[in-house]
């Protein structure tokens, strides 16, 4: 796959040779040599120091409030990494222990439960004081009287205990911090004294490190102006003139800014850029321990700007709109230097793939549509260097692959078309070396700026480290073809996705078994592989998500439209065409089964299968609709062979256009019919006004504090398990099922739901209900919960009225029943029933701050106040998520996996709303400890 330049235009121009003064340097040594200083710089800029950013928390504070707390005093202190890079605390022989301290005596703990998985815990009884992690002992040592202190010290794992007659040492892994607890009174005069330093969440670039970029920077620049000199007086180049598909793609993609679905990776973005603006730190955020996103940093802070302007996710898409728009007109402009310039099958082929590239994978918050402007800017440059045989585009190329190279991983694709061009490279660097190492050289010096902005190398390291052990960026080039198997799963596979796939690979393939011949155009030539040669490059990227696709979204129409062109040209009795229209139909039945889904609430009234595939499927009518076409151009042109090219060179559009209209169609008629929130009536009140809240201004939510408990009768209630949602609210244990619960009276005209708490995998609920002393009606729970993927996650989950059977007509009372498929089964605590009143979900929102709405969600509420990760991820008071899941907290690698062990949650969903989002749930965050009080850390 590499371009032959024989029967092309010559891309290498003469040398030319100019007078000197005597002594003087030629102007590409100057060249070269500023361009290796500019290395230098860059490298040495890298090294040099960043200012280390670390969180440092003293407790008790130096003000303790007022309340008197009979069981412990506490903080919540969410380390983002788990472990903190060193912790000093002081532990007082003495002091005075609350009334219902825990026995024995905690004198000071990491986390709410003393024997948490590698928790820190000191704890003091009959004179002697313990230190474990986990459970397991470190030290016991005796207690003098008196008003001593032992220094207890963790750093970089190694411990140390020191006090009266104590000295003990030792390596042990860091313990883990969720927050700090102490049972003993803070108020008198011997109280613990802790110190706790997060490990190093971020840096910020010195002043040494700014000055040597600078000159790094222009060093590159100007050995770049320097090989390019004044270039030579050439021809008016050819223009390229418009045409119908330019106003048919540019409404297109107007259309799908405004209907098009949120990727659910836009919320990653979207929370990364929230905490920059509150911190100033890029950050991983919900997962790999929060920590900073050195790579893509010059992107993500010329994206800020956008994002300290506005909420709207309209507006935040407005660079991806220009990108596309941009890659477009340049895709126009190189498929203007091919011989298929003013071929209409090229032009509309090239429409055809770029919208289904653009709305397959254009339009979000991600790097994509930056980074496919910069990859086929790239081959723009390899062309202008093929025609032109000048120095000019090979400098440029070099700015654009190292703005790409830095912008993502997957932006290595942008090397594609210089790997394809590499015979006329070097055929035009061997009679001028100096010239192409400075243009290599200057192209590392940007890197090397780049892609340590804001950083070192050993952050770097740590970041990249962290990333690959605990983010996604962990798979090998062995784990490529995951990224092909992602397709056929629903958010990652839609028909449009399979489709551009599918089209990619046959253009690589028409390419690879056409016939040659000798008078090949020399640019068209450089086409396909170059899409081939970046589709190979995928394999080496560190992340195998189809997302990736999206960089070769302009590569992959041009590529398509010179294929197509090529077979255009095609005339006679060939098996060739027949094989494109077979492969043409397995294509096409592929992309539209499965129907996957674009994004969780893409569709709120509609279903991506409509109602007339009960009879005959859209997959089917699809993969035979080239066969339709072939048939119908037969009859018409009275040949077989004309038909079959014909067809061939149309696959494109062919199989494009049914995607393209029914996705759009979809969209648009599913916004029409809903009469709430979608996320196509959100961007267009953007356009209108402010968009609120998204999906909370339609939504209602259960409020606790309105909930009063019915009244049991005969009820045997438990104090076991997690504390009451509500308090005073009874509890009941259900089980072993089957069982039934009291009955309890009803209250007329009031909402009534009830909580459950444990797992029962495979039981079933039940509501019955009673109606003068007879029962008078016993239906299912349609959605009990009871094998919740995260019930040690959360405490409790509230069933509302919209949750509940209907009440019958005369329904007076109402029990719970839980049902076992194979006696015995298992067993629920719940409570008794409550009447409630729902607030707006907004309202909600804007009381209770910060509020964590996880990524899938985060577009859809743009009003949400996110928490701030700094080292110590800030505690959120409720969450944005699913029913069953607070996914990825509890993947073990989240800043905020400490939640649930701190506070309860307590799921309550949206379904009482005239139209509930799908199972889009809340999660409130029970700040309550019983006994505890609230003294936050300094």
């Amino acid at each position: 796959m590499f371009a032959r330049v024989r029967n092309g235009p010559s891309t290498v121009g003469p040398v030319r040779t100019r007078s000197r003064r005597t002594g003087a340097l030629p102007r590409s040594t100057i060249a070269l040599l500023i361009a290796a200083l500019a290395v230098v710089l860059a490298a040495a800029a890298a090294l040099a120091p960043a200012r280390k950013l670390q969180a440092h928390y003293s407790w008790p504070p130096h003000t303790l409030p007022a309340e008197r707390p009979t069981r412990s005093w506490y903080a919540p202190l969410l380390i983002a990494r788990h472990t903190p890079a060193s912790i000093d605390a002081r532990l007082p022989c003495g002091g005075t222990p609350l009334p219902d301290a825990q026995r024995p005596l905690v004198v000071l703990a990491t986390a709410r439960h003393p024997d948490a998985p590698n928790a820190l815990a000191v704890t003091r009884e009959a004179r002697r004081l313990r230190v474990t992690i986990g459970g397991a002992r470190l030290a016991d040592v005796g207690v003098p009287g008196g008003s001593c202190a032992f220094e207890l010290r963790f750093e970089n794992g190694s411990w140390s205990l020191t006090g009266p007659g104590t000295a003990k040492n030792g390596s042990v892994a860091m313990p883990d911090v969720d927050g700090l607890f102490s049972g003993l009174d803070l108020h008198a005069a011997q109280r613990p004294a802790v110190e706790v330093a997060s490990a190093v969440y971020a840096t910020r670039t010195s002043v040494v490190q700014a000055v040597l970029r600078l000159l790094a920077l222009a060093g590159a620049l100007a050995a770049l102006a320097l090989v390019v000199g004044r270039a030579p007086l050439r021809a008016r180049p050819r223009r390229v003139r418009p045409h119908a598909a330019d106003i048919v793609v540019v409404v297109l993609l107007l259309a799908w800014w405004v209907i098009g679905p949120a990727y659910f990776d836009d919320g990653w973005i979207m929370a990364g850029e929230r905490n920059f603006l509150a911190t100033g730190n890029f950050s991983a955020y919900y997962d790999s321990f929060g920590v900073s996103s050195s790579v893509q940093y010059w992107l993500l802070w010329l994206q800020h700007f956008f994002f300290e302007a506005s909420s709207s996710l309209l507006f935040l898409r407005v660079p991806a709109l220009v990108c596309l728009l941009a890659t477009w007109f340049l895709c126009r402009w190189v498929l203007g230097r091919t011989a298929a310039a003013r071929s209409a099958v090229a032009v509309w082929s090239l429409a055809a793939m770029f919208s289904v590239g653009a709305l397959a994978w254009g339009m979000t918050l991600r790097p994509e549509p930056e980074v496919a402007l910069l990859v086929l800017g790239a081959l723009a440059c390899v062309v202008a260097f093929v025609e032109r045989g000048t120095s000019a585009p090979l400098a440029l190329a070099a700015v654009l692959v190292a703005l790409a190279v830095t912008a993502h991983p997957a932006g290595l694709l942008s090397l594609a078309p210089v790997l394809v061009a590499a015979p006329a490279l070097i055929a035009w660097a061997r009679p001028r070396l100096a010239s192409a190492a400075t243009i290599v050289l200057s192209s590392l010096a940007l890197i090397g700026v780049l892609i340590f902005l804001g950083t070192d190398v050993q952050q770097l390291r740590s970041n990249v480290s962290s990333l690959r052990s605990h983010g996604a960026e962990t798979a090998g080039w062995r784990d490529e073809l995951t990224r092909y198997d992602l397709l056929a799963r629903p958010l990652y596979g839609p028909p449009m996705r399979r489709a551009w796939v599918a089209l990619a690979l046959l253009a690589v393939a028409a390419y690879v078994l056409r016939r040659r011949r000798q008078n090949e155009d020399v640019v068209s030539g450089l086409l396909a592989p170059s899409l081939g040669v970046g589709l190979l490059l995928l394999i080496v990227t560190p992340a195998k998500i189809p997302w990736h696709f999206g960089t070769l979204i302009g590569v992959a129409a041009v590529a398509v439209a010179a294929e197509s062109a090529r077979l255009a040209r095609g005339a006679g009795w060939h098996v060739r065409p027949f094989v494109v229209v077979g492969a043409a139909m397995a294509a096409a039945a592929w992309a539209w089964f499965p129907r996957n889904a674009w994004s969780d609430l893409d569709l709120r009234t509609l279903d991506w299968t409509l109602g007339f595939e009960q009879r005959v499927t859209a997959a089917k009518l699809a993969g035979i609709l080239p066969l339709l076409v072939l048939a119908v151009l037969a009859v018409w042109a009275r040949r077989v062979d004309v038909a079959a090219w014909r067809t061939a060179a149309w696959t494109v559009p062919v199989l494009a256009v049914p995607l393209v209209v029914f996705t759009v169609g979809v969209l648009a008629a599913d916004a029409a019919r809903t009469h709430s929130w979608t996320l196509t009536r959100q961007n267009l009140d953007s356009l209108r006004r402010d968009p609120g809240c998204g999906l909370a201004n339609d939504a209602v939510v259960p409020s606790l504090a309105s909930m009063h408990a019915l009244a049991g009768r005969g009820a045997a209630q438990t104090n076991v398990g997690a504390r009451a949602p509500v308090p005073g609210l009874a509890r009941y244990v259900l089980g072993p099922a089957p069982a039934t619960s009291a009955w309890f009276p009803l209250r007329a005209g009031r909402r009534v739901g009830f909580f459950a708490t444990g797992e029962s995998a495979g039981d079933s609920l039940r509501v019955e209900w009673r109606g003068s002393g007879r029962v008078i009606g016993s239906d299912s729970v349609a959605d009990a919960s009871l094998g919740d993927p995260s019930p040690q996650l959360v405490a409790w989950r509230f069933f509302p009225a919209g949750s509940l059977p209907a009440r019958p007509p005369g329904a007076d009372a109402m029990r719970i029943a839980v049902d076992a498929a194979v006696a015995p089964g298992g067993a629920l605590t719940v409570t008794a029933p409550v009447t409630y009143a729902d607030e707006p979900l907004r309202r909600r929102l804007a009381r209770t701050t910060p509020a964590l709405a996880l990524p899938n969600l985060l577009t859809y509420v743009p009003c949400v106040r996110q928490p701030a990760i700094h080292g110590v991820a800030e505690v959120p008071r409720l969450l944005v998520a699913q029913q069953g899941t607070v996914w990825p907290l509890g993947t073990g690698s989240s800043p905020f996996d400490g939640l649930p062990d701190l506070y309860n949650l307590v799921r309550l969903p949206l379904s009482d709303s005239a139209h509930p989002p799908g199972d889009v749930v809340v999660y409130d965050v029970d700040t309550r400890l019983p006994g505890a009080a609230l003294a936050p850390a300094d």
